[in-house]
């Protein structure tokens, strides 16, 4: 006994009034969603105008225009003051037009209204290094060390503590680094060199730019050269 098999599908088989209503399903929501997007145009007319925007602005920052970007960010926060991004690219901005005082407002909003990431925070404090706010400054890479601090940061915290008078936890800083830097200490000499450099603090940073240069970073061979008698150099 042969199992019956079930009868193939024909367009003719549709009446024509089913295939009609499957059309019409199909499409009706076409023109229903052209209505609606007409609809929240009208409500929201400055939506196109903000995508533009970031764009251009982000453009404008990428290609180190930061005068032009300000204007672009700005409008961007008008429409969508929520956006943390927005205030913190244009924080970014005046930081590099070293308009540190508006550059932290900026930067603070933008860590208020979003993630509140090691790079915000690291940025921050390096305005407020600038400002010489330094307890500010210490407690903003602090809080960039707790965020998953990397290497920026913690030679950051240190300087801030050095210049706070704290040298036991900048060298708790230090000693860190030299354990997670193991393949580049000598840019780590060289970095430390730097710090007490503008300390005001010669011997010692002669003394780790020599530690750098034996280490062969190169950079250091200048430092050495430049500010590091051979006498500084034998210590």
């Amino acid at each position: 006994m042969s199992l019956l098999k079930p009868p193939k599908f024909r367009s003719t088989d549709v009446d024509g009034k089913e295939a009609s209503r499957v059309l019409f399903g199909k499409f009706i929501w076409v023109p229903v969603l052209i209505v609606i997007g007409t609809i929240y145009s009208i409500f929201n007319p400055n939506e196109n105008e903000y995508d533009d925007l970031q764009v251009k602005a982000s453009r404008l920052y990428k290609s180190q225009k930061y005068a032009e970007a300000i204007p672009a960010f700005s409008r961007c926060i008008e429409i969508k003051p929520e956006v943390a991004q927005n205030h913190y690219n244009r924080g970014l901005c005046k930081m590099q037009l070293q308009d540190f005082v508006g550059a932290v407002v900026d930067i603070e909003e933008g860590i208020r209204l979003g993630t509140r990431s090691n790079q915000r925070y690291l940025h921050l404090g390096w305005c407020l290094m600038y400002l010489k706010k330094w307890e500010a400054a210490a407690d903003a890479f602090d809080k960039s060390v707790q965020n998953y601090g990397k290497y920026n940061d913690y030679i950051a915290r240190a300087e801030t503590r050095l210049h706070l008078g704290d040298t036991t936890g900048a060298q708790a800083d230090f000693d860190y680094l030299f354990v997670i830097w193991e393949e580049d200490k000598g840019k780590l000499f060289y970095h430390i060199g730097n710090i007490y450099n503008r300390l005001g603090m010669p011997v010692k940073a002669c003394s780790n730019w020599k530690q750098a240069w034996s280490n062969q970073y190169q950079l250091a061979g200048d430092s050495l050269a430049r500010n590091c008698s051979a006498a500084m150099q034998q210590q």
